[in-house]
């Protein structure tokens, strides 16, 4: 899926860089890690097949079946067409369908009226991306008003938190989580102890990377 904002948190020599063909006369030294070829292209209704399909219940007669189908990107906000099919589809069999969007493109009334919630993690300072593009006042504040918004930040370090008490101040934003920025245990590991005490002082949430301290930085999970 396209995303409407580049950005990157910078590798370190030991992490590796992650590019494509048409980027390499501008990558730094190191290794250059591709990702497969794995594009298919589906009809809405091969889309939804193709997901219940991927519910253990779909085999496993006895277990729940999934309730929440969260779509991820690139930026699926993109295509609010498709999402909002995909959130009919998923209401008539009792499931919800929350986006994982960089809160930069606002929400159109027919994906409101869908019941969707969503988890918006606009990017801060410390992506390197400048803040004319990642900081959409129209979008975060249709996302704010929506009132089905959560709002998650990835932390790299204490001045990060300054931006996110500007941000919500500036927009209300009524239920903040932070994240660790990290690649290995360790590093989330490190960075837990002082986000979890800004967040009990600000009231905030705080979350960790699950899929991190299970499988390290394993592409494919």
């Amino acid at each position: 899926m396209a995303c409407d904002t580049e950005y990157t948190w910078r590798p370190t020599p030991a992490q590796g860089h992650t590019g494509t063909s048409d980027q390499h006369d501008h990558d730094p030294p190191g290794p250059v890690v591709k990702a497969p070829p794995r594009v298919q292209h589906l009809t809405r209704a091969q889309m939804w097949r193709a997901l219940v399909q991927l519910d253990p219940a779909a085999t496993t007669p006895g277990i729940a079946p999934v309730d929440l189908v969260v779509v991820t990107g690139g930026e699926p906000m993109m295509r609010q067409d498709v999402i909002h099919d995909l959130a009919l589809r998923a209401a008539a069999t009792g499931r919800s369908v929350e986006i994982e969007t960089n809160a930069t493109i606002a929400p159109g009334p027919a994906l409101l009226t869908a019941g969707v919630w969503f988890n918006a993690s606009p990017k801060l300072a410390n992506s390197a991306v400048p803040e004319r593009k990642r900081i959409k006042a129209e979008a975060i504040t249709a996302l704010q008003r929506s009132g089905r918004t959560r709002w998650k930040f990835v932390v790299t370090s204490p001045d990060d938190l300054q931006e996110i008490d500007q941000l919500q101040r500036q927009f209300g934003l009524s239920e903040v989580w932070l994240s660790p920025e990290g690649t290995n245990a360790q590093a989330i590991a490190q960075r837990m102890p002082w986000m979890a005490q800004a967040a009990l002082a600000r009231g905030w949430h705080l979350t960790t990377r699950e899929h991190v301290l299970i499988w390290g930085n394993e592409h494919g999970r």
